[in-house]
């Protein structure tokens, strides 16, 4: 050990030119370095969650929702709107809301109570979303802007989009 730290000490030039190179070379080539935030590629084959998001994905059309948006102080008339506007974004390739589970043109006090509070509970409305992977940080920016700061918005598809703005932010590229 000592032969090794009395090397570094004696040859601390050649040390710092050789760090300074690999520092160098890092930051040139970081912009080419492919960042995956989506956990689900990350697990083993055989794990039971890969193997039920397979067979989801075998089963039935469309993409597995990553989005859920929250609109505050909305009657069913204003939400069915938004969920047009929401399906109207480029980048949405579904949405899902109460009117799919449930005929709004019944009194709501004739469903099920629990199905309502699932889409719509205290003039709240919330919609399932789904968001093509390729065009996330756009319709996720795009969601935000449409529903403005008074709102919410949650999944997979909005953390990752996060995640991407802020390293960007820093000064990061992404």
């Amino acid at each position: 050990m000592r032969k090794f730290y009395s090397g570094i000490v004696r040859h601390r030039k050649l040390v710092i030119f050789f760090y300074i190179v690999a520092a160098a070379v890092c930051a040139a080539l970081q912009g080419f370095v492919a960042v995956n935030y989506d956990i689900n590629d990350y697990l083993p084959e055989e794990s039971p969650s890969t193997i039920s998001l397979d067979v989801m994905e075998e089963e039935f059309e469309g993409g597995i929702p990553n989005v859920r948006v929250m609109i505050r102080d909305v009657t069913i008339p204003e939400a069915l709107e938004y969920k047009d506007m929401l399906k109207d974004i480029d980048g949405v390739t579904e949405v899902t809301w109460l009117n799919d589970v449930v005929d709004v043109t019944v009194p709501l006090e004739m469903a099920d109570t629990d199905v309502i509070e699932t889409y719509y509970k205290d003039g709240c409305a919330l919609f399932t979303v789904t968001v093509d992977e390729k065009k996330r940080v756009e319709t996720v920016s795009s969601i935000q802007d449409m529903i403005g700061e008074d709102n919410a918005l949650t999944g997979s598809a909005v953390s990752s989009d996060r995640i991407l703005c802020s390293l960007s932010d820093n000064g990061f590229m992404v």
